[in-house]
């Protein structure tokens, strides 16, 4: 998918027949290079490979059921292991919640 992406092919698992996804992203580089993002379900990682491509430092998805990309800057996650890391974290007095 990241190949595709790069090619130009629209990857959008929804399609993007007037082509707008990619230019709309494209203004917003500037708030995904180097950050963290979060995408919120899946079923093949198009929203992932794009933001890559973009320069995302790190793509979280969070996703209902087990879920593997082999990606070294993309993380997945269920709702579970959110909610629970999250608890842990405030119990703890943590102020950050990992994924």
């Amino acid at each position: 998918m990241l190949e595709a992406d790069r090619r130009g092919k629209v990857i959008s698992h929804y399609g993007d027949p007037l082509r707008r996804l990619k230019p709309t992203l494209r203004r917003y580089r500037h708030r995904i290079a180097d950050r963290h993002v979060a995408v919120v379900g899946t079923e093949l990682p198009w929203a992932e490979a794009m933001l890559v491509n973009m320069g995302a430092g790190r793509v979280t998805t969070l996703e209902y059921r087990a879920l593997v990309i082999e990606h070294s800057r993309v993380v997945t996650v269920t709702p579970s292991r959110l909610a629970r890391n999250f608890l842990e974290a405030t119990n703890s007095n943590k102020t950050v919640c990992r994924v």
